[in-house]
């Protein structure tokens, strides 16, 4: 979600002067960290109106993760109109194929269209079938980058490793624990910290129905794929626990590698 998204949920509450007052001294301390990745500000605002709805009617709660989630989905669709748009004007580049090397068209998309679609992408927290939606969106995109058309046929596996690519999905995968790494490492006084920690120190209600889809929701589905593994992220004590090893960059990285492996692997047939 972008910060635009979350800083108009902000003024539209009337909320942005109390967040602003609240936080004034991590702003002086370290300006660039609310706007890093949009992570901060995305878990100050969930902190937030979870506060607030439970002041007046905890109902809102679910309305405020509800609000989040719609703007994660309307950010994915715009990621998707706008890499469209950059695909779509160097057209002449992917059609004369017979004169411009597949290398140079394949990196060419990477650094014109791709980083469009991905930008940002550190912060989504994506349900199964939008990230299969995304990753056939990708595969439609390599397909028009390689002049792929009906009837000519190709495998997807045959499509990836054609343009050196993977599932999308994969690479954001990547980008989510980079991002939340990056902000274990970081003082505990800075606002995605303050955020997580109050996130999970609050235990209330649970609402009726499947849950959300949000950021801790989807790090604790990455951490499930693990064989062996006695990791998780539910509770306080789960969060503590990931960020000694995030202090660690090389077990960090091993724990981001077993993690990318295990989400690329075949689904088991028991």
């Amino acid at each position: 979600m972008g910060s635009s998204y979350c800083m108009t949920i902000l003024l539209r509450t009337g909320h942005h002067k109390q967040f602003r007052h609240e936080n004034s001294t991590a702003l002086k301390s370290c300006p660039n960290q609310l706007i890093y990745q949009t992570g901060a500000i995305r878990l100050f605002l969930f902190q937030y109106l979870k506060k607030s709805a439970e002041e007046h009617r905890f109902h809102d709660i679910e309305d405020a993760l509800k609000q989040l989630k719609s703007n994660d989905e309307e950010d994915l669709e715009r990621r998707k109109r706008l890499s469209n748009a950059a695909l779509t004007k160097p057209l002449n580049v992917w059609i004369k194929g017979d004169k411009i090397k597949r290398k140079t068209k394949l990196k060419l998309y990477r650094s014109l269209v791709k980083s469009i679609l991905v930008y940002n992408c550190g912060t989504w927290a994506l349900t199964k079938s939008e990230e299969e939606k995304l990753n056939a969106f990708h595969r439609k995109q390599l397909r028009k980058v390689l002049n792929i058309k009906y009837p000519v046929k190709i495998t997807n596996s045959s499509l990836y490793n054609k343009c050196e690519e993977h599932p999308l999905s994969i690479y954001i995968l990547e980008n989510r624990w980079r991002l939340f790494g990056h902000i274990l490492r970081r003082n505990i006084e800075i606002p995605a910290n303050k955020s997580m920690n109050s996130y999970f120190a609050t235990h209330g209600k649970k609402f009726r129905g499947r849950p959300l889809t949000t950021l801790p929701v989807v790090l604790n589905k990455d951490l499930s794929r693990l064989q062996e593994n006695t990791l998780q992220l539910t509770t306080r004590e789960d969060l503590e626990h990931l960020r000694c090893i995030a202090q660690n960059r090389q077990q960090w990285r091993e724990l981001s590698t077993r993690i990318r492996k295990a989400a690329e692997a075949p689904p088991s047939d028991d």
